[in-house]
C-alpha cells in the first residue's frame, strides 16, 4: 500500500512539473519572475558608484580583452549544452538549444548557486521529460566541475605546501590520491553505463530510489565520443575563465605576473566550487578567496575584489541580460 502512495506521489509530482514548463500562462510567469529577478539585482544589489570608481584607473585594453573573450566563455559553455543536447537528449533544433542555454543563463544569474539554469534550461525543452533536462545539465556542469575540483586541489596542495611549508610527507602521499582519483574518474568517464548499471543494482530493493534510477537509466549517456569532447571543452572553457581573471587582476593591479594570477584564479574557482554558496550569483565567497590567495602576489583587498566582481558582471550578468531581451520575445513562449 505505502509503495503505491510512493508511486502515486512521484506520477503527480511529474504531472505537476510538466504542467508547469507546458502551461502557456505559468511559462509566462516563470518567465517574468525571471525578468523581474535580474531587474531587482540590477537596480537594488549593484553599486554602480563602486563599479565607476573601478574603471576610472584601470587598464581598459585589458577589460576590453576580456570583454572579447566572454565570446569563447559563451560559445564553449553552448558547445558543451549543444553537445549535451544533441548525443544526450536526441534534440537536434540548434534555435530550440541556444534558447535553453540563454534562459538557463538568465534563471541562473540571479539564483544561489544557479540552480535556476536548470529550470530555464528545461523551459525551453517542453517536449522532453524534465528530469531528462535536469540530467543532461548536471552531466554538462559535471565535467568542468571534475576539471576545476582536480586543478584546484593541485593547486591547493602546492598553496599549502609553499605558503605553509607542509613536509612532503603530507604532500606527497596527497598528490598520488588526487592522481588515482583522476585515473579513477577518466575510467568513469570513458564506460559510464557500466559503472550506472552496478548502481543501478546495488539500489535495486529500494523502490523509491530505483525508480529514479530506472527514469534516469533511459538517458543515452553511454557514448565515449561525448566524454572526450566534453572534457576537451570544458577544459578549454576553464582556462579561459582563468585567462580572464587574471587579465582583470592586471587590469586593476597594473601588475603582470600571469602565471600567479592565474594560479590565484584556480584555487577561486575550487573554493566557489566546493563551499555551498546562498547568495546571489555565488557573490561573496568568490571575492573573499579571490582576496585571500592574491594577497601573496601583492595584490590589494581592492584589485582583487574588483577582479572577481568584474569576472561576475563580465561572464555572468551581462550575458543574462542579453538573454533577457530572447526570454521575453512573446514567439519564444
Amino acid at each position: 500500500m505505502d509503495k503505491i502512495k510512493e508511486n502515486k506521489k512521484d506520477s503527480i509530482i511529474d504531472i505537476l512539473l510538466h504542467f508547469a514548463i507546458n502551461n502557456k500562462t505559468l511559462l509566462i510567469t516563470l518567465k517574468l519572475i525571471i525578468a523581474a529577478g535580474l531587474i531587482w539585482y540590477l537596480i537594488y544589489k549593484l553599486d554602480y558608484n563602486k563599479i565607476i570608481m573601478s574603471l576610472e584607473n584601470a587598464n581598459y585594453y585589458l577589460i576590453g580583452f576580456v570583454v572579447g573573450l566572454m565570446v569563447l566563455n559563451l560559445y564553449l559553455q553552448y558547445r558543451r549544452w549543444e553537445l549535451t543536447s544533441r548525443l544526450l537528449l536526441s534534440q537536434l533544433d540548434k534555435r530550440k538549444i541556444f534558447r535553453s542555454f540563454i534562459y538557463g543563463i538568465s534563471a541562473g544569474a540571479f539564483t544561489p548557486a544557479r540552480v535556476g539554469e536548470y529550470l530555464g534550461r528545461a523551459m525551453a525543452y517542453k517536449d522532453k521529460p524534465l528530469l531528462h533536462s535536469f540530467g543532461a545539465t548536471f552531466l554538462d556542469k559535471f565535467f568542468l566541475l571534475i576539471v576545476v575540483v582536480f586543478t584546484g586541489s593541485i593547486g591547493s596542495v602546492l598553496y599549502l605546501s609553499i605558503s605553509y611549508r607542509i613536509s612532503n610527507i603530507i604532500t606527497v602521499p596527497l598528490f598520488i590520491v588526487l592522481f588515482l582519483l583522476l585515473v579513477f574518474f577518466i575510467i568513469v568517464l570513458k564506460n559510464p553505463r557500466y559503472w550506472f548499471d552496478n548502481i543501478s543494482e546495488r539500489f535495486k530493493k529500494y523502490d523509491k530510489i530505483n525508480t529514479g534510477i530506472e527514469r534516469i537509466n533511459s538517458l543515452d549517456f553511454n557514448k565515449k565520443e561525448y566524454a572526450n569532447e566534453m572534457l576537451v571543452l570544458s577544459i578549454l572553457h576553464f582556462i579561459t575563465i582563468l585567462l580572464q581573471f587574471a587579465l582583470l587582476v592586471s587590469a586593476f593591479s597594473f601588475q603582470y605576473n600571469y602565471l600567479g594570477y592565474i594560479w590565484a584564479g584556480s584555487l577561486v574557482l575550487f573554493v566557489n566550487s566546493i563551499i555551498p554558496s546562498i547568495s546571489f550569483g555565488d557573490l561573496g565567497v568568490r571575492e573573499g578567496a579571490a582576496v585571500f590567495f592574491l594577497l601573496p602576489f601583492g595584490i590589494s583587498n581592492i584589485a582583487a575584489f574588483n577582479a572577481s566582481i568584474f569576472l561576475f558582471l563580465i561572464n555572468i550578468l551581462l550575458p543574462a541580460i542579453l538573454g533577457l531581451f530572447f526570454l521575453i520575445k512573446r514567439n519564444n513562449v
